[in-house]
């Protein structure tokens, strides 16, 4: 994930380039570096960010067909947790096993 600053600056020297930029928002956050007054914000953050006309959404997942494990990953991805949700992680909690 690239960070606003680095994200505006890119967009300042590429004016007339077509630019992709490819990332999963649920990923780990910028890393602040006050060394380049870089505080560590989103790019999406960025006013510039909405001049990109097109964003795609990808919405199908492909790495698991169990659906009530998709659904409380998206939760709490999200930040929503449900009582069903925090039931379900509950429930996969197990003793770990004695230490070497």
């Amino acid at each position: 994930m690239i960070s606003r600053h680095l994200f505006e600056c890119i967009v300042a020297v590429a004016v007339k380039l077509l630019l992709i930029f490819v990332g999963d928002f649920f990923q780990l956050p910028p890393v602040a570096n006050l060394d380049y007054h870089d505080s560590g914000e989103f790019c999406f953050q960025s006013p510039q960010f909405s001049v990109f006309e097109h964003t795609v959404v990808l919405k199908q997942y492909h790495r698991t067909n169990d659906q009530q494990l998709f659904n409380v990953i998206t939760y709490v991805f999200a930040g929503k947790l449900s009582a069903d949700t925090e039931a379900f992680v509950n429930d996969l909690k197990r003793p770990l096993p004695p230490s070497r």
